[in-house]
């Protein structure tokens, strides 16, 4: 296996693996030995850099088979604006995905099974706010708003893509609670030492092991039941 740790666009640099990520490739590398893994490290709560990412990939290669997404966080601290002027959690859960698929849509077109599988909040939509998509207006961004908005946009979104896109499968799955560190992530100081030591132990007791969630994804971006055109793994038959 070739490892690459490769820098896209002006902005990147070239840093050192993080121990997640080691541990990451080394699982992959465990599994294919043959596979090269091409490591972008991008702030995708930026549209600029996301586009970086796109722009990356669409310069390398020809086709894309599957798109997957579950790059996020909870902000326990309000609205978080970008130097974009975007909220922060928002972006990394609507906007920065969105921006994403569409760049890769010529790619995924060209691929024999395509599919893009976002895991956010599919089956908990709600009613828009649709004259403050953004919820820039005072009182009306909370965690459960910048959630239920993010995720419902996605689906719209979704849905549309698909109609203009019917070969490529858009699979939007809501894991429920995942024993991850996102809740002391999304915090700061004090929040932060009792959503760590407090809060997320007590949820990890009735949460999906990240093993778990992660053999439900690779079910969404193989199996049959979700395909448009075709899939890696076939239904078993009865």
């Amino acid at each position: 296996m070739r490892l690459q740790d490769t820098p896209c666009g002006p902005t990147s640099t070239s840093l050192p693996a993080t121990p997640p990520r080691q541990t990451m490739l080394k699982e992959l590398r465990a599994q294919n030995k043959e596979a090269v893994y091409t490591v972008i490290e991008k702030d995708v709560s930026l549209i600029r850099e996301t586009d970086d990412v796109v722009d990356f990939v669409k310069t390398r290669e020809t086709k894309l088979d599957l798109l997957f997404e579950s790059v996020g966080f909870i902000s326990f601290s309000g609205r978080q604006e970008t130097a974009e002027g975007l909220d922060a959690s928002m972006s990394t859960r609507y906007y920065s995905r969105l921006r994403a698929v569409q760049g890769l849509l010529s790619l995924l077109n060209e691929a024999s099974s395509p599919r893009v599988v976002s895991i956010l909040a599919g089956g908990q939509e709600v009613k828009l706010n649709d004259e403050d998509l953004d919820l820039r207006k005072p009182g009306n961004y909370s965690i459960a708003n910048a959630a239920y908005h993010s995720a419902t946009m996605l689906t719209l979104a979704f849905e549309h893509l698909a109609r203009e896109n019917p070969r490529i499968s858009f699979v939007h799955a809501f894991p429920g609670v995942v024993a991850t560190p996102l809740l002391s992530r999304g915090s700061t100081g004090i929040k932060r030492l009792l959503m760590a030591g407090i809060v997320q132990p007590l949820v990890s007791l009735f949460s999906l092991s990240v093993d778990e969630a992660g053999a439900r994804a690779l079910f969404y971006l193989t199996s049959d039941r979700y395909s448009s055109s075709g899939s890696l793994v076939p239904l078993a038959e009865d």
